[in-house]
């Protein structure tokens, strides 16, 4: 089986000991040389604002940065970079390019020490291409992660959940159901959406069940690469701290195909190449 048509079935692929060691290293060691004991606000994925580094009692970040490859300011540049040369990797542009069809674009990155875990959910309500589910997500290990790290954990097949010829009218009216209420929850005022966030997620434990797919949550080895489909449900497990979790995240969509925020609304691409990498430039980025 190739590599398209298993990413086709199961909707994603685990790819280990894909990225070289040293690069690893490289960027492990730029985050905790410059990043770490930086005092100054970055952009936060939870948030979508620019705050402080929040440490767990650990000592761990537990607030994400998002946007590193643009966010970032001139004093963190080497980080940046180290990021940017991860993601515009030769191999994995091309894995991509075969996966979509198309050249890839990056349009969000996200750098993790240790994340507060997160829900089951589908990356494709909150962002995707304007092609539904054409949108590939990239998780890349930078250390060993176990349970206690928090491990990045989905459910193979999930994306053809909406699918009739696979599963059963239930479960594709519960895959509706859920879908219609976790795009209302994300689009609803402040004082709804934690009703909304709960049915949704009570819906999913019903998909879930009825459905009867199995949780991947393998041993994740340094270097190992998930790419997985926009419409996949995937989470970060709850960790406990005793661990971290250096992880990079990467969305990837086809150039040729407009970008859809919240289930609502398209951006039309603002493509820039920097070497193997073609790069989103949002309209708020702001660039060091």
């Amino acid at each position: 089986m190739t590599f398209k048509e298993h990413f086709e079935q199961q909707g994603f692929l685990h790819l280990s000991n894909f990225v070289d060691r040293s690069m690893i290293r490289y960027i492990k060691q730029q985050y905790l040389q410059t990043v770490k004991p930086f005092d100054q606000p970055l952009l936060r994925q939870n948030t979508d604002q620019y705050e402080k580094h929040l440490f767990s009692e650990a000592g761990f970040m537990t607030n994400p940065l998002l946007n590193v490859h643009e966010s970032l300011p001139e004093a963190l540049i080497g980080f940046r970079s180290s990021v940017v040369d991860l993601l515009g990797h030769n191999a994995l542009q091309q894995l991509l390019k075969k996966l979509m069809g198309e050249r890839p674009v990056l349009v969000q990155s996200m750098y993790t020490e240790s994340s507060l875990g997160s829900p089951d959910h589908i990356d494709s309500h909150l962002i995707d291409s304007a092609r539904i589910g054409s949108m590939i997500g990239c998780w890349v290990a930078l250390e060993d992660i176990d349970a206690s790290g928090g491990r990045f954990t989905l459910f193979p097949k999930s994306h053809l959940l909406d699918n009739d010829q696979v599963f059963s009218e239930e479960v594709t009216h519960l895959y509706q159901q859920y879908n219609e209420l976790s795009i209302q929850a994300i689009n609803a005022y402040p004082g709804e959406q934690s009703q909304l966030t709960t049915q949704a997620q009570q819906v999913l434990e019903k998909l879930l069940r009825v459905s009867n797919l199995s949780r991947y949550n393998q041993p994740i080895q340094a270097g190992d690469v998930f790419l997985f489909s926009s419409k996949l449900i995937q989470s970060n497990e709850q960790p406990t701290h005793r661990q971290s979790h250096h992880s990079v995240t990467a969305h990837f969509v086809p150039a040729v195909y407009p970008l859809r925020h919240h289930s609502a609304y398209n951006v039309d691409l603002r493509i820039a190449q920097g070497g193997n990498l073609a790069i989103h430039i949002a309209p708020e980025a702001v660039m060091a």
